[in-house]
């Protein structure tokens, strides 16, 4: 019951779309106007977000150890997906596909042998295998449930005896599918579902016509059956209405005239679907999957030449724009849908990561710009922020850093989260110090002037990101990697003191990078440019490729040494050790009389100083 995580990639577009948002701040140095957060799985190799509630609280599913199977789970308004699991109702799987504001999630789960398939809600923030959540059936032997409002009135479908025909259901508060008044019928044909209610309960979904050849999409009162109430369409003979906001705005896809193209709609509060078009990303398919109070958008469309999909968002005015434009470009991340938008503008979906199908949360970026006003230089003083007050420290502040005043910012006070640190053309010298921990998200770190920049400060990384010189040199003194994966590029040189953690680093651009000191991370792959190691480094494993050059100025024990055709590797006191071509996998084998440590695994002792070649079988 797993779906399939392969999902395509495609290059990221610019982030000039990012100021066609109302109301957004935007991130000035890196044109953001999310940051990314990573959910995570339940232990396996990919997640799915399928719905938000106002505090940020996320449902979905997510591959258990080994991908054994999928289960529901339910976050917190902040954090990523946690065991256990939402559980079942007897059988091996589950899946969540709503929530309301107090935490009650909604879905379908297997009951035992996995004899059938049965919708659920739980109790809020409880469980799935808690007395109670089986919702039961129309009759049949499967339902499932895609809403629920704040009373927990709850929407979906569900088979009738015999399994011939599956209807829409929407139950009384809290109340079962197979009660009286539940079964919303059809618009004539054997088949609806219902996708969405708000919080009158206005229902809508999709049904089959009479004689069950076309599909279309419908929009109920807030008590009444789908007879009557078809939405029609955009030219063609199909439509879905998977969203409805509090005013009846509903959001879905329909086909236009001629069947060859699907767009995503969005009707008025009372509206058809007819001239609701909000076009694509540049390919013929696209759909609307959720809309908040405001009227606020969000899905998946294609792009240009339908290979790829990519999120997008919709302002309540204003054209469809890709949401990969709108978030740090150095965070790792191809969003491919999303699903669920709250009214502070989070928004839930899923995308790529590291090569793995994982569940996101975005949140709007809040901009603090340092002014340096305040008596002293601590990060938290209000008046040395503008606006006034000093940034929210939930991992959504990109600081940025300017001018010449109070050069010496301090990390005094507490423990910071923030999604970005940037350094804009205009900024002096900067050493941002202390002893409190900075953790960094997506946005990650830039140098955009020519002076030195510093952070003594230690860093710990809560999302993949970029460390980017990218005019002037940056140092930082420590960073915990967290088990994210760290670039480190730029055109000006780089200099760290201590990586440590599980995760890896990459180094990429013109600029020359320094490791002075102990490292104790997994992997390092040098890319471009000239790495130094100068301390040691324990048990990792390194890779040169071609157009990179590594030094090693200390002793070291190492994992694995790869490097690529025609690079370049020194060990002590300089002397080369380059590959003949062809032989980039071969082994290192020590010369006699040489200097120097390096330890490679079970191998032990392999080399002083210098290094010969040896073929490996």
């Amino acid at each position: 019951m797993t779906r399939s995580a392969a999902l395509s990639r495609s290059a990221r577009t610019g982030c000039k779309l990012a100021l066609l948002i109302a109301g957004c701040a935007t991130d000035p140095v890196h044109g953001a106007t999310y940051t990314v957060q990573d959910l995570g799985t339940l232990g396996g190799t990919y997640s799915y977000a399928t719905g938000i509630n106002a505090s940020g609280q996320t449902v979905g599913s997510a591959g258990t150890t080994s991908d054994f199977t999928e289960r529901a789970f339910r976050t917190t308004g902040t954090g990523p997906i946690t065991g256990p699991s939402l559980g079942t109702l007897g059988g091996s799987y589950s899946t969540a596909y709503g929530i309301n504001a107090s935490g009650q999630a909604v879905g379908s789960a297997a009951i035992s042998f996995d004899m059938a398939e049965h919708a659920f809600r739980t109790a809020a923030n409880g469980p799935i295998n808690a007395p109670g959540t089986d919702l039961f059936t129309l009759g049949g032997t499967y339902s499932r449930a895609y809403g629920i409002n704040a009373s927990g009135q709850t929407v979906g479908e569900s088979t009738s005896f015999g399994d011939a025909v599956t209807h829409a259901f929407r139950t009384a508060a809290n109340g079962p599918i197979n009660a009286p008044g539940t079964d919303l019928f059809t618009l004539g044909g054997s088949y609806s579902a219902a996708k969405g209610i708000n919080v009158s309960g206005q229902t809508v979904g999709e049904s089959t016509l009479a004689g069950d050849l076309f599909t279309h999409a419908f929009r109920t009162t807030a008590t009444g059956s789908i007879a009557g109430t078809d939405l029609g369409t955009l030219g063609g003979n199909y439509s879905a209405a998977k969203g409805i906001n509090a005013s009846g705005q509903t959001v879905g896809e329909s086909t236009l005239a001629g069947e060859l193209f699907t767009h995503a709609f969005r009707t008025t509060a009372t509206g058809s679907i007819a001239g609701t078009d909000l076009g694509t990303l540049g390919g013929t398919y696209s759909t609307a999957r959720g809309i908040n109070t405001s009227g606020q958008t969000i899905g998946e469309s294609s792009l240009a030449g339908d290979l790829i999909n990519h999120a997008f968002f919709v302002d309540v005015t204003g054209p469809m724009a890709d949401l990969n434009a709108l978030i740090y470009a150095g965070s790792g991340w191809e969003l491919t849908s999303a699903f669920g938008i709250n009214d502070v503008g989070q928004i839930v979906g899923n995308g790529l990561i590291g090569g793995q199908a994982h569940a996101f949360r975005l949140s709007k970026v809040t901009v603090a710009t340092w002014v340096g006003g305040g008596m002293g230089s601590s990060l938290s003083g209000p008046a040395n922020w503008n606006p006034n007050g000093a940034p929210l420290n939930n991992g959504t502040a990109a600081l940025v850093f300017g001018g010449n005043t109070r050069l010496n910012p301090t990390a005094d006070n507490t423990a910071w989260n923030v999604a970005s640190i940037a350094f804009d053309n205009t900024a002096g010298a900067f050493t941002i110090g202390g002893p409190q921990v900075v953790t960094v998200g997506s946005g990650g770190i830039v140098n955009n002037d020519g002076d030195l920049q510093t952070i003594t400060a230690p860093l710990t990384l809560s999302e993949t990101q970029t460390f980017d010189a990218a005019a002037g040199a940056l140092s930082v003194g420590s960073v915990a990697l967290g088990g994210r994966a760290l670039t480190l590029t730029g055109a000006a040189n780089l200099t760290v003191g201590s990586v440590s953690g599980a995760g890896s680093v990459t180094k990429t651009g013109a600029g020359a990078l320094t490791l002075t000191g102990a490292q104790a991370f997994d992997t390092l792959t040098a890319s471009t440019g000239v790495t130094n190691v100068n301390g040691s480094f324990t048990s990792g494993t390194v890779t040169v490729n071609a157009n990179a050059a590594v030094n090693f100025n200390a002793s070291q024990t190492l994992a694995a040494l790869n490097i690529g055709d025609g690079v370049e590797v020194t060990f002590g006191d300089g002397l080369p050790f380059a590959p003949e071509p062809g032989k980039s996998g071969a082994a290192l084998v020590p010369e006699p009389g040489s200097i120097g440590l390096l330890l490679i695994g079970a191998l032990g002792l392999l080399a002083r100083r210098r290094f010969s070649l040896k073929e490996t079988k």
